[in-house]
């Protein structure tokens, strides 16, 4: 149960987040949210009552890792400064070996309805809050960098949007902070890259 307590927990945690993407994504394609929110609790609680949180933590976190680094992935094919709760939700569905992804196909939403609406939506398309890297140190993270897109916001643009009372413990507890690192300019341009990292992420998924 490892995979599916990582990512379904990572889930529960954006559906939590009322002024996240993912709440208005799915409330927007009207997807019960309670239906949501009972069908990932009842995943989640077999493997509490195995025990498999408190013995298999590093397990757990092996597909969120993937899609964290998925979700800056999605960033940077989008020419955006940094990964957003956006890009994060684009990278839980990209990413159909997750137990997340596959509770949302059950609702008939998937990595393409999804993107479609939020391609239309330019405030939702901004994120709502930054997200950090949980990149191991002495690893190169993988960057979120390059030009906004017309008429679009640079990523160090999205920190003041960003709520600092929101309850996102999951989110909130992974490493590198992504807009230090955008204004610190350690982040390279993705100027005709887009192949390259769709490549990435296909290997990541």
């Amino acid at each position: 149960h490892q995979d599916k307590v990582g990512a379904v927990a990572l889930l529960l945690g954006m559906l939590n987040d009322r002024e996240g993407a993912a709440l208005k994504v799915i409330e927007q394609f009207g997807i019960s949210t309670d239906q949501l929110r009972n069908t990932l609790e009842a995943q989640i609680k077999p493997s509490i009552d195995e025990g498999s949180v408190a013995t298999e933590g590093t397990e757990v976190a092996r597909d969120v890792d993937r899609i964290l680094r998925l979700a800056q992935l999605e960033a940077r094919l989008q020419r955006e400064n940094n990964a957003t709760d956006v890009h994060l939700f684009l990278a839980m569905l990209r990413d159909k070996t997750n137990e997340g992804c596959k509770v949302l196909a059950s609702f008939n939403l998937n990595y393409d309805n999804a993107m479609k609406f939020i391609a239309g939506d330019g405030k939702l398309r901004a994120g709502a809050s930054p997200l950090a890297s949980n990149t191991p140190d002495g690893e190169e993270a993988i960057p979120a960098g390059g030009e906004p897109r017309q008429g679009g916001r640079r990523g160090t643009d999205f920190v003041a949007n960003s709520s600092t009372d929101k309850d996102t413990p999951i989110l909130d507890s992974y490493g590198v902070d992504l807009t230090k690192a955008a204004a610190d300019g350690a982040l390279d341009p993705i100027v005709g890259r887009h192949d390259e990292i769709e490549r990435m992420a296909q290997i990541l998924t």
